[in-house]
């Protein structure tokens, strides 16, 4: 074995090293999330996807964006839903097979907001898509209805019982998608929220919704089930400006989503190997560790694709800036690239 294989398998143990955390506990650092569903929805073909890729040292899986029981809250067809008999005993049949390994599941919940498809391609058609003030992000036109106060508390309430839901079926934790032009993300972006009441994008008053969503999750769920919640500094379409511009911004963006009681960050949308502000070496994850206290997952798809990038994974990961690394790619492809990497096998440049 030449040194430079010695090195990179030293550097990929700490990947493989168990997480522990007073509310979950997983067997490696390596985390898969996913965009979009498998095999077009097929119950017994989702069931063999994850069932490989937990079998192969993931140590979480985050499940495809799942859509609450709101009748605009799928954006498509392919959205796979969490409610419902038929659904809900699907997934528990995931949660199952998952389970058979040492690997942990949480399922992405999501509401689609403005970013809902047109015409017949989505469940229930005749709804409208609505958002915070109706502006769909891809186009900045208004093409949809603003969500009144009381559809913001139905859908508050959609969210508390699909997180319900996931811990009666024995998930492992909840993940919120506050990212990638979800409803959620449309409530942080000046671009998509031009209210002028308590849930503008103002400062503070960006993240009540949100609160409002995870104190409601918290109620339902108890105190000890694990919350993750997943944002992005730059939104999609053309919303282009930043959650955050230095490290105070992010602090207060941050902090009254950990008050209300979210316990893992996951950010995404930043290389992980780049500063997030300038001045400081720290990249989102890092920054958003600091300011919560939360354990945190970096996007990280091109973490393991170079051994310099390995290399400062690894500092990163030694140094307690990031506690998990988010892979999408790889693992979609690939369900045993996890196992490669873990024995030096995985290629790399």
């Amino acid at each position: 074995m030449n040194t430079l294989h010695q090195l990179i398998l030293r550097e990929v143990e700490i990947l493989f090293r168990p997480f522990e955390h007073r509310k979950i506990q997983l067997p490696t650092r390596i985390v898969m999330a996913q965009e979009q569903a498998p095999y077009g929805l097929e119950p017994q073909g989702m069931m063999q996807y994850y069932r490989y890729r937990a079998a192969n040292e993931v140590g979480l899986i985050l499940t495809a964006p799942v859509a609450i029981d709101d009748v605009s809250a799928a954006a498509d067809m392919q959205t796979p839903l969490f409610y419902g008999g038929t659904a809900l005993r699907t997934w528990k049949q995931i949660c199952r097979v998952v389970h058979a390994t040492h690997c942990k599941i949480a399922p992405l919940l999501r509401h689609a907001g403005m970013c809902r498809a047109e015409g017949e391609s989505v469940p229930h058609p005749e709804a409208a898509p609505i958002g915070p003030s109706g502006i769909n992000p891809y186009t900045l036109k208004q093409s949809g209805e603003t969500i009144s106060s009381s559809r913001m508390s139905q859908v508050v309430e959609a969210y508390a019982k699909a997180a319900l839901a996931a811990k009666e079926l024995n998930f492992d934790a909840v993940e919120i998608d506050g990212a990638a032009g979800s409803l959620i993300d449309q409530f942080f972006r000046a671009e998509t929220n031009h209210r002028h009441d308590v849930y503008s994008a103002q400062a503070i008053a960006r993240t009540r919704f949100t609160a409002d969503i995870i104190h409601a999750i918290r109620k339902k769920v108890g105190k000890n089930f694990p919350i993750i919640f997943r944002f992005s500094q730059r939104g999609i379409g053309q919303c282009r400006t930043r959650l955050a511009n230095t490290p105070e911004e992010l602090a207060e963006f941050l902090q009254p989503l950990r008050n209300a009681g979210v316990d893992i960050f996951h950010c995404t949308g930043s290389p992980f190997s780049l500063p997030e502000f300038e001045g400081s070496g720290l990249n989102l994850a890092g920054w958003t560790r600091i300011i919560t206290g939360a354990p945190v997952i970096s996007t990280g798809e091109e973490a393991t694709q170079s051994h310099k990038n390995l290399q400062k994974l690894y500092k990163m990961m030694q140094r307690e800036e990031v506690d998990l690394i988010s892979l999408m790619g790889e693992l979609n492809t690939d369900p045993t690239w996890a196992s490669q990497l873990h024995r030096g096998d995985a290629p790399m440049r």
